[in-house]
């Protein structure tokens, strides 16, 4: 009876010996270093059943006052080999610090995250936007500086589909130009709006300090600036893509080189032109505007009882204005845009074709005040038929590969 007593007390605790090390074990599972946890684990699980065996076979074959003396010889063993397995999961060789993985992991408060997430989405949108009107500005030029290098402007040169074939060159071989000149501009806009949030932060401190509030409006003169010149030249760099298929930043470099070299004519040209451009959407805006107020105060039907009544005229007469305004700001864009390749094509002309040889009209030449090229003219026989003697220019043959 001592003996059976002996034997169930030393099954209880290795039952609940069994139990402790199975709670550690899902503990430890859930570890990084899984090869030194198993192997601390397998130690202890071993060493328990060792001494489970040894306990239980002094119970058995000797007298009860002998398993006081068995279990607890046995005890700092196990314990022991626990104490190893926690520490190899502290300080194993993979490195991970059960202790300090609370103070590792670092996470940001939700107003944080948000406004991370709203940065990166708002300078998406930027690059997203620029890259859009990247692709529109190397359309249009392609298109038109096809038709400038062509020496007869007929299908057979310019081709039957010159914008759509624009197009695809913009996807097929200048989309990583594209992209390059897009991230500079959304750039320089993501730290425009940097500087707003700042200064929208600092509102207090700068309005107390006239030497902060004077320097951050000088910053912010000079990123406005720093915007217009860098759009300025992406357009031109832009145009030398489509018409020499460069990349962007050799592009860029011609492009300066031809605005300096012709700055006088092309400032002049730009100048006129954009004068010409305002006031063509201020008047196509104000014609809008004009013919929807005067039909609708004239108009029987739009007036007090009539079947399409409108009791406040001046919403619809905004709207249209708004539209019209839209729309005219588009059109009159793409003829800048036109007017502006034409303009870096000419200075182009002029480079190469130094013999006079030009591909521009001779409306075009005298307008801007370039020599007009002389043809020489023979006659044959009687039928009268005169011919020229044209010279190839090497831009035409770079615009044409």
């Amino acid at each position: 009876m001592l003996a059976d007593s002996g034997v169930g007390g030393n099954g209880t605790n290795a039952t609940n010996l069994t139990s402790s090390i199975a709670n550690l074990t899902s503990s430890i599972a859930n570890l990084t270093s899984i090869a030194n946890v198993t192997a601390a684990l397998a130690n202890a699980s071993t060493a328990a059943s060792t001494a489970i065996n040894e306990s239980t076979a002094v119970a058995i074959t000797a007298a009860p006052t002998a398993v006081p003396t068995a279990v607890p010889t046995a005890a700092p063993t196990v314990a022991s080999t626990i104490a190893s397995a926690a520490a190899a999961a502290n300080d194993g060789g993979g490195g991970f610090n059960a202790t300090n993985a609370g103070l590792a992991m670092q996470s940001l408060s939700p107003d944080e995250t948000k406004k991370i997430v709203l940065a990166y989405h708002f300078f998406g949108f930027l690059w997203t936007m620029n890259l859009i009107n990247a692709i529109q500005m190397c359309t249009v030029a392609g298109a038109v500086s096809s038709y400038y290098w062509a020496r007869k402007k007929e299908a057979s040169q310019i081709g039957h589909f010159p914008i759509a074939k624009s197009f695809y060159n913009c996807f097929r071989y200048h989309f990583g130009s594209l992209l390059f000149g897009s991230l500079i501009i959304a750039i320089v806009q993501f730290l425009r709006a940097c500087l707003e949030y700042i200064d929208s932060k600092t509102k207090k401190l700068t309005d107390s300090n006239k030497f902060l509030k004077m320097a951050m409006k000088v910053v912010k003169c000079l990123m406005w600036c720093l915007e217009k010149v860098v759009k300025f030249v992406s357009k031109n760099a832009y145009i030398i893509v489509a018409m020499k298929g460069k990349s962007f930043c050799g592009a860029t470099i011609d492009a300066f080189k031809l605005i300096f070299s012709n700055i006088a004519q092309i400032g002049i040209i730009s100048m006129i032109a954009t004068l010409l451009l305002t006031l063509a959407r201020v008047s196509i805006t104000a014609s809008c505007a004009f013919i929807t107020f005067s039909t609708i105060t004239s108009d029987p039907r739009f007036m007090k009882g009539g079947e399409l009544e409108v009791s406040m005229p001046m919403i619809p007469v905004v709207v249209t204005t708004m539209v019209a305004f839209f729309i005219s700001t588009i059109f009159m864009g793409v003829y800048g845009l036109a007017i502006d390749t034409i303009l870096v094509c000419f200075c182009e002309d002029r480079k190469v074709n130094s013999d006079g040889t030009y591909y521009m009209s001779e409306e075009l030449q005298k307008l801007i005040g370039a020599k007009v090229g002389k043809k020489d003219k023979k006659k044959k026989g009687k039928k009268g038929k005169e011919t020229e003697a044209e010279a190839e220019a090497p831009a035409a043959a770079e615009a044409d590969t």
